[in-house]
Parts: C-alpha cells; sequence; structure tokens
C-alpha cells in the first residue's frame, strides 16, 4: 500500500493494516479487485457512451429524414389543394351553367305549353268556323 493511501486512510480514521497483519494481503487482494472491478465498469461505460453517441448519430439522421419527408409531404399537400381549388371552380362555373340550363328549360317548357295552347285554339277556331260555315 502507497504512502500517500496510508495518509488518506489516517485522516479518515482508518488504520491500515501491517505488512506483517493476514488482514494486509486480505485488503490487498480487496483492492486489486476493487480495481478489476472499477476497470471493468469503465469499459462498460464506454461501451454504453459509444452505444449513446450512436444512437444519437441515428437519432440526428432520422429527424433529418424525417424533417425532408414532411417537407416532400407539405409540397404534396400543396399541390393537392391547388388542384382542388382549380377543380372547385370549375364545379362553381358548371354550378352556374347549370342554373342558366334549368332557366332555359323552364322558359321552354312555358313556351312549349302557351304553343300547346295556341295549336288548341287555332284547332278550336277551326272548328267553330266549320261549325259556322255549315250553318
Amino acid at each position: 500500500m502507497s504512502d500517500e493511501k496510508a495518509k488518506k486512510m489516517a485522516i479518515e480514521g482508518i488504520k491500515p493494516p501491517k505488512k506483517d497483519d493476514p488482514a494486509y494481503d486480505y485488503v490487498g487482494v480487496l483492492l486489486e479487485a476493487v480495481q478489476s472491478d472499477f476497470k471493468i465498469f469503465g469499459e462498460g461505460l464506454e461501451f454504453v457512451k459509444q452505444k449513446v453517441e450512436t444512437t444519437f448519430e441515428e437519432l440526428g439522421r432520422f429527424k433529418e429524414e424525417t424533417a425532408e419527408n414532411f417537407a416532400r409531404v407539405w409540397e404534396k399537400f400543396d399541390r393537392v389543394d391547388e388542384r382542388f381549388n382549380r377543380m372547385e371552380l370549375r364545379l362553381d362555373r358548371i354550378e352556374a351553367e347549370v342554373r342558366s340550363i334549368k332557366n332555359e328549360l323552364q322558359e321552354l317548357k312555358h313556351t312549349l305549353t302557351n304553343k300547346a295552347d295556341v295549336e288548341k285554339f287555332q284547332e278550336l277556331e277551326k272548328r267553330v268556323m266549320k261549325i259556322e260555315d255549315v250553318s
């Protein structure tokens, strides 16, 4: 055990075992085991650190890809929206045309009804004239 460690233990109130004490070897073995465990822990921590860095890199790429995908989706959405607006205008024009055609049909119906009445009137007039001629 180094003198520095012994001083630290003395400051903390822990008395280091003496070299001829059987606990001295045991404490040395324990310290080596702790050092080995810390080394293994450090290696594991390094692995975790690398894994976290890799995960963050992948997450960054995923975020960029997602942003690009959203940009493409918005572009397509804008194009669809433009097409929808054009179709809406066309539909409005078609509705106006249909209204106009309906009005024309109403007028034609009225005209045909009147024409039928005129034809009936003319036929009746001819019959009346025939009756008058006969009498």
